[in-house]
């Protein structure tokens, strides 16, 4: 590396000196330093990445840990040879500087950081515009810093594309911020194009991108290249932010700190570059329906004045008071989302009444569609009122360090994953928002607590487990205090009884019998028997949850007819040779569906909903009404395939239902159903 780098300085001196002029000192010392800086920035000038590489090493970087090769695949939706060609390209770049992605055989990757300024600098975004996201990107920030109508002609020419892609990606850029919130307009006249003037709409979108980009594994974050904003300035605004908030007694989670952190840098440079929020500003997309009533008194006022006097001694900045009113909205909306009182009556107070209208009525259609009753479920009420809120204030904005966690709660929770699928879609209808994957990725998690929440409500004390044993006492004692520690509230102990007292068994009238001895050679029960060892290892843990799930979903679910369930058990699996691609798949399904049942189903597979199994089969389902009788149909290849961001996928299922209340039940048996261990298609 040393070498590199004399070299480099060499070809410096020799080419570029002259150039420098007057800039240059005489002093050998500082020229070392200078040069220093200067190659640095020469050198990682190049090392920008298009946004799929962003994406690796984002995932990486968040893991913490190792991540296999299959599961970036799936995560970007590329193949294997391509996450390798990516992590080649990335490690050539920063080997230099201590920052490599380490392949451990046979385990996966992982991400080492030797130099967090250097990781950062990979993600700049100047020249860097291989993909649609990289172009859009660009697009919206240059827009934002004119004032004037802006060629299309030395657009195409800065960013190196033809017209045609960039009227595609200008489509792209009106769909993302002007048919939606932020409802930016972008005005077109001829081959010249401007963004409406709406400073607060403009300065919303910054912060959403900025927070887009930020890494929490760093106090300094990652900030795109085309911005005003250094890494001394937001260490400044940090410092004196913490600050007033410790003296106002005002809480803010990491989001919201970092929030209110690019918010007011924003503020300062946007100020510097001549562009003011005006008088009366408020938050700014809070103003439609919903939005919280903002007001510039109180504790968030007063921080906010403190903080632009203290920044104001710093920068020789007078302090202006439309900015203060528009950052202390900011502030009002960031402590609501942060509200800590569990009473769903105070959080009413702090959220609109309207807000409270419409979960009320979400709330409603769940319990109608899916047959979830969240309402009495305070917890989910309040979490669901400050979300909800929060999106009517548009302070909502991606974080791309969650989504590897809802990827893997997906495949656990498929029909809970519909159930956010269909709220994501109504709260993009009732906010005019563009929410998408990420909105989900928040719902999903509330919703599995809000679900074992109703769990632990019907199943009361526990599921009722019988224990049966034929060791000594002390051995027994062991047993029943491994499955508390195993199990914990989820089951409720009867016994310990011995395995020849059947008549006691029985009166405790379980739901499942776990046993140290095989009983099922001369006991026969009406409820699941389990033989297991009393030290409760891993093959026992996963045969007691596969019996413990199919009682839950006996109290979560609609229950099947014996005639449905049957019918439905006896479903045939289409075998498919070669390495045919979804759209091929699914129309020999439907085809074969058209044979079977009479059903004449659209072949394109968008058409359906969908949800991803954790045996990597697709699920689509239909829903066509009362009169239809419920199927369900599979078709398992012999190769796999990839659809979408989806990869290694092994079969498709199709249901047809007549509703969504059988869709949970349903669910349960597809994935029972599409185990496909012991199948073989040779």
């Amino acid at each position: 590396m040393k070498q590199n780098y004399v070299d480099f300085v060499g070809g410096i001196n020799c080419i570029g000196v002259r150039q420098i002029g007057a800039g240059f000192c005489t002093d050998e010392r500082m020229n070392a330093n200078w040069l220093l800086l200067l190659s640095w920035s020469i050198i990682m000038e190049t090392f920008t990445l298009h946004a799929r590489q962003r994406k690796l090493l984002y995932i990486l970087n968040y893991k913490h840990g190792i991540i296999t090769g299959k599961e970036l695949s799936s995560q970007l939706g590329v193949s294997e040879r391509t996450i390798r060609s990516d992590i080649a390209e990335i490690n050539r770049l920063m080997k230099a500087y201590g920052t490599q992605i380490n392949s451990l055989h046979g385990k996966g990757y992982c991400l080492e950081v030797g130099d967090r300024q250097a990781f950062h600098h990979l993600f700049l975004e100047k020249e860097n515009l291989q993909t649609k996201e990289d172009r859009i990107r660009y697009l919206i920030l240059k827009l934002i810093s004119q004032t004037d109508w802006y060629d299309l002609g030395l657009l195409e020419d800065e960013m190196f594309i033809s017209r045609t892609t960039l009227e595609n990606d200008m489509k792209a850029l009106k769909c993302r911020f002007s048919d939606r919130k932020p409802h930016l307009a972008l005005i077109r006249r001829g081959t010249y194009v401007k963004l409406e003037e709406d400073e607060i709409k403009k300065r919303n979108i910054l912060i959403r991108l900025y927070c887009e980009n930020w890494d929490y594994d760093s106090r300094d974050g990652i900030i795109l290249k085309e911005d005003l904003i250094n890494h001394e300035m937001l260490n400044q605004i940090r410092l004196a932010l913490k600050e007033v908030l410790r003296k106002y007694h005002i809480d803010l989670d990491d989001f919201g700190l970092i929030y209110m952190i690019l918010a007011v840098a924003v503020s300062y440079s946007r100020v510097q570059s001549g562009f003011r929020v005006g008088a009366g500003a408020g938050a700014g997309e809070g103003e439609g329906v919903g939005a919280v009533s903002l007001s510039t008194s109180g504790a968030s006022a007063d921080a906010v004045r403190q903080l632009f006097e203290q920044l104001r001694k710093t920068w020789g900045l007078e302090p202006d008071e439309s900015e203060q009113q528009w950052i202390a909205g900011i502030l009002m909306q960031l402590c609501t989302q942060n509200f800590t009182d569990s009473k769903r009556e105070s959080v009413l107070e702090h959220t609109s009444e309207t807000c409270a209208l419409l979960v009320d009525q979400l709330l409603q259609e769940v319990k109608s569609e899916y047959l979830l009753d969240f309402r009495m479920d305070d917890n989910f009420c309040r979490d669901m009122l400050l979300h909800v809120q929060a999106l009517m204030n548009g302070m909502i904005s991606v974080q791309l360090q969650s989504k590897h966690l809802a990827d893997k709660l997906r495949l656990q929770y498929p029909y809970l994953s519909c159930v956010a699928q269909y709220l994501c879609e109504r709260l993009e209808q009732i906010c005019e928002l563009e929410l998408g994957m990420e909105e989900e990725n928040y719902l999903l998690p509330l919703l599995i607590t809000g679900q074992k929440h109703d769990l632990e409500q019907k199943r009361e004390s526990g599921i009722q487990v019988a224990v049966a044993s034929h060791m000594n006492s002390s051995l027994t004692s062991y047993f029943i205090g491994r499955l508390r520690e195993v199990y914990g509230g989820r089951i409720e102990i009867k016994g310990p009884f011995p395995i020849y007292d059947r008549q006691r068994i029985d009166r405790a009238e379980p739901a499942l019998v776990l046993t140290t001895a095989q009983m099922d050679a001369f006991r026969r029960f009406d409820v699941p028997v389990i033989t297991v060892s009393p030290l409760i290892e891993a093959e026992d843990q996963k045969r007691i949850n596969d019996h413990l799930n199919r009682i839950e979903a006996d109290l979560l679910y609609q229950k099947f007819s014996a005639h449905q369930e049957a019918g439905l058990r006896e479903m045939n699996w289409l075998r498919i040779d070669g390495k045919p691609d979804l759209g091929e798949v699914f129309r020999m399904l439907t085809n074969h569906v058209k044979t079977s049942r009479g059903l004449d189903l659209n072949h394109e597979a968008e058409s359906y909903r969908y949800v991803v199994l954790k045996n990597n089969v697709v699920f689509f389902y239909l829903e066509l009404g009362q009169d239809t009788p419920l199927s369900m149909d599979g078709a398992i290849c012999k190769n796999t395939f990839s659809w979408s961001h989806n990869r290694n996928l092994r079969g498709v299922i199709l249901a047809v239902l007549p509703d969504k209340k059988q869709l949970g039940r349903l669910l349960v048996l597809a994935e029972e159903l599409s185990n496909f261990e012991g199948i073989s298609l040779l």
